[in-house]
């Protein structure tokens, strides 16, 4: 198997990092499960864009997080985009020259452990992209049935249904339908799934780009009538709906002015847009990752135009929903599911006021209606698809750097899955969604598994501030050593720019209540996952050491591709 350095291909099956420190004695067995990994670079530039798209699915999670602004009424949300898409530059800046500089399956597991050391690596990454994507299958869940099945029933007229949906049964149903599409979208291979989300994104477009028109063709009072019509017909929200929902909500929003609390909204907004890297760990399949300019393009693009589309949305909310009634319909949503409203009111829509819904409404046919839910549901199809697929590389390069059992690092023949890693996955996740809907307390528990990859990124931007001064050799015979000022790596620079993002977004999820996340049980939970994380990698030093295989020379060297 032949390795590239900068272009050039080497014959050694594994590259040193070039750190200075004096090597660990020798291990007597092989360091690597093989001596390639078995996968294959079935993504284009274009794909691994897609796939970052989806990642912050615009259509699906941006809808959902947007309608959390309810919260913070005092910022202005196109603000908080606008800011937050900048300050994200610096995390696409350095995971694109980290790609470029270790194009391998595991992204942040490698650059990682290969900088910060193999116990700190392990735990940080795993915890992120194993442990918390058992917790996502539940959220997920609860998406299909805002976003999908209850717009769905209510244009049937089965809201009898869609009430099941919100059962413990139904919350297991919906999320054990998330493991099932997530596990066969990446059972397909990432050729097959590139083709997935190709369709997917057209298709949703282009019921997203019908919904933009209905926006833009009618009117305020087109939309009042509307609503006050479907909401009495499809939810039973009664008489002059549109006027109470304003009076429940009540809250008068911000449009483009500047008010204070606009950056008590970024960290909202973030739980959006942040995740754009997210193709980064498929490095070792995507071509021409070794291209730092066009992994910046690949992962920019893909924020520029979510935050475009999410600028227009707003601009066309503003005119037709109106910019009040948006807040205070989500408003009065959330304030009755978390019983925050005054005493005595109600919501008059009993289910979330899902914006393709609302401009469905538009047209009074209830087949029309149904077309574009489902067309519009394609952009949760291509969502699921990002659930497991990185997560399956993370896992994998563990395995293969014999962290993790051989096993685990084994990949199909056809398609070059790693059905292992896959499974464990799969199973924990049927178990959280298990607990998820049948104990009560659990679901407090998994209010904290974002930041789980938010600490993992965190760990990455450290790896991006010291990887010029621990990985000498290697940073010097990279491109990267080009982009420096008086002395100073830039890689460094940005890393240093995004920790410091990361860090003002932590600060305020673990200390304000607004954000929902810094629940003490959840706390506890957090800290027994990545208990568990350094738990594996304990037991795993001390069985390798014995078998003659010293994981601190694993981690030591590169594997090849």
């Amino acid at each position: 198997m032949h390795a590239e350095r900068n272009g050039t291909a080497v014959s050694d099956t594994t590259i040193s990092t070039g750190r200075d420190p004096a090597p660990p004695a020798p291990s007597t067995g092989p360091l690597f499960v093989r001596q390639a990994t078995g996968l294959v670079r079935g993504w284009s530039a274009l794909d691994a864009s897609i796939y970052c798209f989806f990642a912050i699915s615009f259509g699906a999670f941006g809808f959902y997080v947007f309608s959390l602004a309810c919260f913070i009424p005092e910022g202005s949300l196109p603000w908080a985009v606008a800011l937050t898409t900048i300050f994200l530059v610096f995390e696409i800046l350095v995971y694109a020259a980290l790609m470029a500089v270790m194009p391998r399956a595991g992204g942040d597991y490698v650059w990682q452990t290969r900088v910060l050391g193999g116990g700190l690596g392990f735990v940080l990454a795993i915890a992120g992209w194993w442990f918390a994507m058992w917790q996502f299958v539940p959220i997920y869940g609860s998406l299909i049935v805002m976003e999908v099945v209850n717009p769905l029933l209510g244009a049937v007229g089965a809201t009898s249904t869609a009430n099941w949906f919100a059962s413990d049964d139904g919350i297991l149903v919906s999320s054990i339908a998330v493991v099932a599409i997530s596990s066969y979208w990446v059972a397909m291979g990432v050729g097959g799934y590139a083709k997935v989300q190709k369709w997917s994104l057209i298709i949703g477009g282009v019921g997203l780009a019908i919904v933009f028109g209905l926006l833009l063709f009618h009117s305020n009072g087109d939309f009042r009538t509307a609503f006050d019509r479907e909401s009495a017909a499809q939810f039973g929200a009664g008489a002059d709906a549109y006027a109470r929902t304003l009076e429940v909500g009540g809250i008068d929003a911000v449009g483009l002015s500047f008010p204070s609390q606009t950056w008590l909204l970024i960290p909202l907004v973030l739980f959006w847009n942040m995740w754009v890297i997210w193709g980064a760990v498929l490095a070792g399949e995507t071509r021409g990752a070794r291209d730092m300019g066009r992994n910046v393009l690949s992962m920019g693009g893909a924020l520029v135009a979510a935050a475009v589309l999410a600028f227009v949305f707003f601009g066309l909310a503003a005119k037709t929903f109106g910019w009040d009634f948006y807040h205070s319909a989500n408003g009065a949503y959330w304030g009755a599911a978390y019983g925050t409203l005054p005493e005595g009111a109600e919501a008059p829509l009993s289910t979330w006021p899902s914006p393709v819904m609302m401009a469905g409404w538009l047209v009074d046919s209830a087949a029309f209606q149904v077309v574009l839910i489902l067309l519009n549901a394609f952009w949760l199809i291509g969502l699921l698809g990002t659930l497991f697929l990185s997560a399956t590389r993370v896992i994998f390069a563990a395995a293969f750097d014999r962290v993790l059992p051989e096993p685990v690092a084994k990949v199909t023949k056809k398609r070059r899955v790693p059905w292992v890693a896959l499974l464990l996955l799969m199973v924990p996740g049927i178990v959280v969604s298990f607990l998820y809907a049948y104990w009560g307390n659990f679901a407090t528990y998994v209010l904290n598994c974002a930041l789980l990859l938010a600490v993992t990124f965190l760990g990455t931007a450290l790896a991006a501030i010291l990887l010029p001064f621990r990985m000498k050799n290697l940073y010097r015979t990279s491109p990267l050593a080009r982009f420096e000022y008086r002395g100073i790596p830039l890689i460094s620079v940005c890393g240093a720019a995004f920790a410091v993002f990361l860090l003002f977004n932590l600060y305020y999820w673990l200390t304000d209540d607004v954000y929902g996340v810094n629940n003490r049980d959840s706390m506890i939970y957090l800290g027994v996952l990545y208990a568990l994380a350094i738990g594996i990698f304990a037991v795993s030093s001390f069985v390798r050491r014995r078998q003659g295989v010293r994981l601190t020379q694993v981690h030591r060297e590169i594997p090849a591709d």
